[in-house]
């Protein structure tokens, strides 16, 4: 009977998993596979990426083979420009896939394909067959309202609020009655026959969180949806399965569905690929730590950080040093080694959520983007300003070594202050060296001086001009100056009340009128690299 049933449901489905399993090559012996297999319903959460490295890190650094997979079957959530944003976004952070569903030209690249789950409908229907023919699975006729009406009588009698067992009425469907409803019109799913009962426990061992006794699952869990679709648990058991995917490095929110992964792959005795949940990403609430939620909290989308300017080596050091916790002191004994150079162990991977730290992130994206040479910076600045600020980047285009020399300043002193915490910063700190940009930005208040003092002290100023004098020298010839003006050199001196100013006053009237801001790099190194012309412009008031 179970046969007919099959041959009923799925008269047009011909193969059988076996011809599948020879259309897809066995992976060599002691490969290790791993996977990234997002489903396109909108950002790139920043936990995705997490996952994604991981996965990428572990596989290669193995020699092994990592490969994308587009879990597209929830076709109510999908979002079309998800996809490209997923695959944008891993290239951004350097993450290579062996094999994938969009390569040039479109095409696939990979022996397992079609990796675009939406496009493996039939391959879905072939494995749901054969349960049925094997009494396995059973199509269900249950409507929502019925649902609803068995979930409000379970919760009555405080049982388990699911399909199964008596719950599942069409669990002993004959053919007349499935051959009765079809001619009807009524839709139906495809439904597991579960025999596990509710009070069943499961040992199971998770890569990650160690080994964990969990409820098994006891319920007629939905394998294909009314459109033939199937929901994730059942293409996730067909396509690992005929994937030879040894590992699934996926997120701690899957975790309960883990007893029902390795349930469907015994129901087809297939080897289970072993499992690794890496703890959620969280954030502080109002003292409370919850969910990084990509509704709630823009920094969950990755190109809220790309968008922004973020060093990428910095926030994949800090996903990496997430994802292993002696990861940090590694990395301060061998400083030169670049972040991919570290070795991924998943059982040195934290079992407990890691707080988002935004300080930590800023902290190690000022620290990337310190060790890059200046012409690095200039060209990884300005290309990120070709797609997010298109007038500075047409600046940094028209005077690159003019630039160069602007982002220079100060960079190797002893106590450079690194003023470049993010690429987006690079607006700040060059605005005030292009002319384009100074006129743009308002000047601050200057300091409480008479007009008549500024004016003389720059008159002076501008006539002395010297910018191949050292340090030294300018100092001495600025102390002159100030003297003749009457400002005192220290504050013990400015205390005995003999002095229109400080020598500080003076200095801030050079800052202000050659930047437009109360804070520069070293001002005379400022003055050196906008040259004489530019400086006397600026000061001529």
């Amino acid at each position: 009977m179970s046969k007919q049933i099959a041959e009923f449901l799925f008269p047009e489905i011909k193969k059988n998993i076996e011809d599948y399993q020879k259309t897809y090559p066995a992976r060599p012996a002691g490969q290790i596979v791993t996977r990234f297999a997002p489903s396109p319903t909108g950002v790139l959460h920043i936990g995705w990426v997490y996952s994604a490295l991981v996965g990428e890190r572990f596989a290669h650094q193995q020699n092994g083979k990592f490969f994308l997979r587009i879990e597209d079957t929830d076709q109510k959530r999908f979002v079309e420009w998800a996809i490209d944003k997923i695959v944008n976004g891993l290239k951004i952070f350097g993450i290579e896939f062996n094999e994938w569903p969009i390569g040039p030209d479109f095409k696939e690249i990979g022996e397992y394909g079609p990796y675009t789950q939406s496009h493996r409908k039939e391959i879905y229907q072939t494995f749901a067959k054969k349960l049925i023919e094997e009494g396995k699975a059973y199509p269900c006729f249950l409507t929502a309202e019925e649902i609803e009406e068995i979930k409000k009588i379970q919760t009555i009698s405080k049982k388990m609020p699911w399909v199964y067992w008596t719950y599942a009425k069409y669990r002993e469907i004959s053919l007349e009655e499935i051959q009765k409803n079809s001619t009807e019109n009524k839709p139906f799913v495809i439904r597991l026959k579960n025999q596990n009962d509710p009070s069943a426990k499961v040992t199971l061992h998770d890569l990650v969180k160690g080994d964990l006794v969990m409820q098994d699952n006891f319920v007629d869990v939905v394998l294909l949806k009314s459109d033939g679709i199937p929901t994730y648990h059942f293409a996730h058991l067909v396509d690992d399965h005929l994937m030879g995917t040894t590992h699934v490095i996926r997120g701690e929110e899957w975790l309960p569905s883990l007893p029902l992964h390795q349930q469907l792959f015994k129901l087809f005795n297939f080897k289970s690929p072993q499992y690794a949940h890496t703890s959620t990403i969280l954030k502080l609430d109002n003292g409370n730590k919850r969910k990084l939620s990509k509704r709630k909290d823009p920094e969950a989308d990755i190109f809220y950080f790309i968008e922004n300017g973020y060093s990428i080596a910095g926030l994949k050091e800090y996903l990496i040093n997430i994802a292993n916790s002696s990861f940090e002191d590694r990395r301060a004994q061998n400083p030169e080694k670049k972040v991919e150079e570290f070795q991924v162990v998943l059982e040195k991977i934290n079992k407990s959520g890691a707080l988002l730290d935004m300080q930590k992130i800023d902290f190690l994206s000022q620290q990337a983007l310190s060790t890059l040479s200046t012409p690095e910076l200039f060209e990884q600045g300005k290309t990120r300003a070709s797609q997010f600020d298109k007038e500075l980047f047409e600046l940094m285009k028209k005077y690159p070594d003019y630039t160069i020399s602007a982002l220079n300043i100060e960079r190797w002193w002893e106590k450079d202050p690194k003023r470049i915490h993010i690429f987006s910063d690079l607006r700040k700190n060059l605005a005030f060296f292009y002319d384009e940009l100074f006129e743009q930005t308002e000047e601050p208040t200057l300091p409480e001086i008479d007009s008549e003092t500024i004016k003389n002290f720059l008159n002076t100023y501008i006539k002395n001009l010297n910018l191949t004098q050292t340090k030294e020298e300018r100092f001495e010839q600025l102390k002159s100056i100030w003297q003749n003006l009457w400002f005192a050199l220290t504050n013990q001196d400015f205390k005995t009340g003999n002095f229109k100013g400080k020598i500080g006053d003076l200095a801030m009237i050079l800052r202000i009128l050659l930047c437009h801001s109360s804070q520069t790099p070293d001002l005379f190194e400022t003055m050196q690299v906008m040259g004489t012309e530019r400086v006397i412009k600026r000061l001529s008031i």
